[in-house]
């Protein structure tokens, strides 16, 4: 079950997320939307990133890719050189370091999707912003709803919308 519940000021806001924090649910079933930045004070909705494990594992995936291209360039590659190696040692550490690099761009950029929300396709659209509200909605089972449109209502919440999750 999906609740989203308008809220006209920041204090509102904020009394509301400390509320159902304070009833057991996870930064992870609570989400935030607004139309302007909503200054939340410090861990109340942080969520733990993984970005930074996503940058060093695609670093080092494609790094170990990018090695075992190049040996197998050098060490397979019909060319005859002189007795000189096919690829110099400069050109190998370039094309080595800008591939680890990219591949740890891509790492970053997969998991700021991922983190973000923005590679489901699941889920209830954002609610209608207004320029003067914030909506906060949280995914909870049936049995805890009445607690939820309690903290809502204690918080000062203008709207309460229900909705079931589209599977």
């Amino acid at each position: 079950m999906l609740l989203t519940a308008e809220f006209l000021t920041a204090d509102s806001t904020v009394q509301a997320v400390s509320a159902l924090r304070a009833e057991g649910f996870s930064a992870n079933d609570i989400e935030l939307f607004s139309y302007r930045p909503l200054e939340l004070p410090e861990g109340m909705l942080e969520r733990r990133s993984h970005i930074s494990l996503a940058a060093v594992l695609g670093a080092l995936v494609s790094g170990t890719l990018t090695t075992a291209f190049i040996f197998f360039t050098q060490h397979n590659y019909p060319l005859v050189t002189g007795g000189m190696p096919l690829v110099s040692g400069w050109a190998t550490g370039v094309v080595s370091f800008e591939l680890i690099m990219a591949g740890a761009v891509a790492g970053v950029v997969l998991a700021f999707l991922r983190e973000g929300r923005l590679l489901r396709r699941d889920g209830a659209p954002p609610p209608a912003l207004k320029d003067d509200s914030a909506f906060l909605r949280i995914e909870c089972p049936q049995e805890s709803v009445p607690r939820v449109v309690r903290c809502f209502e204690v918080a000062g919440a203008q709207d309460i919308v229900e909705e079931t999750e589209t599977e």
